[in-house]
């Protein structure tokens, strides 16, 4: 009698865990044959059994056999007694093997089978983690098209005129309306205040008018030389620039304005600097555009007509604009600036720890342009006191200094000057269309002008800007016809 080689997946265990393996004859029965208990684990003659081992978790085992079969090892099974042998003598890998839940071996076969079990969970999981991600990644595809479509749709609306409505009213009559234009937008513009605070020598009023924005920046302008007579930054804040009160402008009593040092903030020409002038003097008329937000002072003098136009805007920015036509058929010389001093240090009243910065490679020496260098060099930001002390030590009396300086850039707005205490207060920053700007600081020991308060030498730090002289000092020269045009720009912080 010989063993069958084929592993019958279809065993019978019997509680000693003794396999049940056929034997004899397999083919034509209809009645199962007698069983032999072979031990399990036993190694089994390889020409004539296949190897049998107790099943683990392992990988099944290879048959020894030679037949290079790999079975499934369970540990217990049972075969019907009313079936045929031979249909349970099919190879391991062709039928399922069926468990019983009989004996306490069935765990091993039931770990095995739930090994197999969660490996493929675990590849439905992971297809699932990926058909997941491919969704997401489809509908955030799918959300940037919309959103784009949508922003394309309502720009083409916002260029697209709307068309007036074509439809009709029930009882027939047409209810289209026309197509009203959007309201233009305006810029915000300071408020204007205008008063009469006195009259001058003539018996003509006395203008001031006051600029505010919605950031309490305050600037009073007078028509006494079409001057800026006070800045501040608050209404409550110090005085940045020198002025006069109302009490010195009303010329009933005689007014310090007609002194020839009092060119505070006022416009002087035709020639900036000459101390001939006079237009610092005049008694403007003015008027205000509420439109733009600016201040207009007119006259006609020195055979030009003459228009000052101060503007401050919610930036805190400060314009002067001069411009002046010839008023006859003669050629007329000019280069008028505004005269505008600054003391930003708080408490204090020295001009000599205010920092300055100038955008020039060049100063003025005897008429022509000289490049800076040493204690004329301001391209870096130094104390003003470094030049004062420099030009008092050469010349002791001297009772005005007054430096020019040639502005780099192309013609056009540009930056010119930087001014600012030592301290944290306020910062100014001048831009001009003008060639060069001018350094000014009253030096004498005996000066005084009562402004507001009395005014002292080193006090202020003045800073014009004017077209530059060339060699041979000539000015500007306006033709009959032709315009003169200056535009600067005081911007605070």
């Amino acid at each position: 009698m010989s063993h069958n080689p084929t592993y019958d997946p279809e065993l019978d265990y019997s509680e000693d865990h003794t396999a049940h393996y056929y034997e004899g004859d397999r083919s034509g029965r209809s009645t199962p044959r007698q069983y032999t208990n072979y031990p399990l684990g036993d190694q089994y003659n390889s020409s004539s059994m296949a190897s049998y081992r107790q099943a683990t978790t392992g990988p099944p085992q290879s048959d020894t056999a030679g037949n290079g079969k790999s079975y499934r090892y369970a540990t217990e099974a049972t075969i019907p007694e009313d079936e045929d042998e031979a249909d349970h003598g099919q190879m391991a890998d062709s039928r399922q093997v069926q468990f019983s839940e009989r004996g306490p071996s069935s765990s091993i076969a039931s770990k095995k089978f739930g090994d197999e079990e969660s490996s493929g969970s675990s590849l439905k999981f992971k297809i699932l983690i990926v058909v997941a991600i491919l969704l997401a990644v489809l509908w955030v595809i799918f959300m940037a098209l919309y959103i784009r479509e949508m922003t394309t749709n309502k720009s083409s609306e916002s260029t697209t005129p709307s068309r007036p409505n074509s439809g009709a009213a029930v009882d027939g009559s047409d209810n289209s309306q026309p197509t009203q234009p959007p309201a233009p937008t305006t810029p915000k513009r300071s408020k204007i205040l205008a008063n009469t605070i006195g009259k001058d020598s003539s018996g003509k009023d006395i203008l001031q008018y006051t600029l505010e924005n919605d950031k309490n920046v305050k600037v009073e302008l007078l028509s006494i030389g079409a001057r800026l007579n006070s800045l501040k930054l608050s209404p409550t804040g110090s005085e940045l620039v020198p002025g006069f009160t109302s009490t010195q402008v009303d010329n009933t009593n005689g007014s310090v304005l007609v002194d020839a040092d009092s060119k505070f903030g006022a416009i002087d020409g035709p020639i900036c600097g000459e101390l001939a002038n006079s237009m610092h003097t005049i008694n403007y008329d003015g008027e205000t555009d509420e439109t733009t937000g600016e201040v207009k002072f007119m006259t006609t003098a020195a055979n030009m007509d003459v228009v000052v136009t101060y503007s401050l805007s919610e930036d805190n920015k400060i314009t002067v604009q001069i411009s002046a036509t010839s008023a006859g058929n003669t050629e007329t010389m000019v280069d008028m600036c505004s005269s505008m001093f600054f003391q930003l240090m708080t408490g204090t009243e020295s001009a000599d720890d205010h920092r300055l910065m100038l955008n020039a490679d060049n100063h003025f020496a005897s008429g022509s342009p000289t490049s800076v260098g040493g204690i004329y060099d301001y391209r870096s930001t130094k104390l003003v006191s470094v030049l004062i002390d420099y030009i008092l030590l050469g010349n002791s009396n001297t009772l005005r200094i007054n430096e020019d300086f040639l502005l780099n850039g192309a013609p056009g707005l540009r930056k010119a000057a930087e001014l600012q205490p030592a301290t944290n207060s306020p910062k100014v920053t001048i831009q001009t269309n003008q060639d060069a700007i001018s350094l000014m600081i009253n030096t004498d020991p005996n000066y005084s002008v009562q402004g507001r308060t009395e005014y002292k030498a080193r006090e202020f730090v003045g800073l014009f800007t004017h077209s530059a002289p060339d060699a041979t000092d000539n000015r500007k020269i306006l033709k009959p016809g032709s315009v003169y045009q200056s535009t600067t720009v005081y911007a605070l912080p």
